[in-house]
């Protein structure tokens, strides 16, 4: 036997009994926790997921009744094709800095051209090597825009 209420909340309208007694059923929604630090640090290193990007190159295929039928669509809408020479640049490039050339006159004044020499080549190297890390890792986890 089931009973409305004559005032009925406008959030739950539905009624039901249970052994003759009216009671309402209600509908609850439950808010999307959002993930903590560390589950939000383990996503950031997945892949990007694939979207819809669209070339501007048309195919030479029969027209269709959808305008986007001919138009060849890209998976990431980045390419991964960095050579060799390419991250030797970025990591030249991003090696180099003022404060590099700036703490080299006090550097040759205390010790010699030899230590100085010596420090450029350990550094040089160390810094060639997490540059050419770093841009691995922009090949592998892209992030357009």
């Amino acid at each position: 036997m089931t009973h409305k209420l004559p005032h009925p909340s406008p959030y739950n309208d539905l009624t039901a009994s249970m052994y003759g007694i009216p009671s309402e059923m209600v509908a609850v929604s439950f808010l999307k926790q959002k993930p903590n630090l560390f589950q939000r640090i383990i996503d950031s290193f997945r892949p990007a997921p694939p979207s819809k990007n669209v070339s501007i190159e048309m195919s030479d295929s029969e027209g269709g009744k959808n305008p986007d039928d001919n138009v060849k669509k890209d998976e990431t809408g980045l390419h991964r094709s960095l050579k060799n020479r390419h991250l030797q640049m970025i990591a030249i490039g991003g090696a180099i800095g003022t404060g590099l050339f700036v703490g080299s006159g006090s550097a040759l004044a205390i010790g010699g051209p030899g230590a100085l020499i010596l420090d450029f080549i350990i550094i040089g190297f160390m810094l060639f090597n997490v540059c050419m890390a770093l841009g691995e890792l922009c090949v592998v986890f892209p992030v357009s825009g």
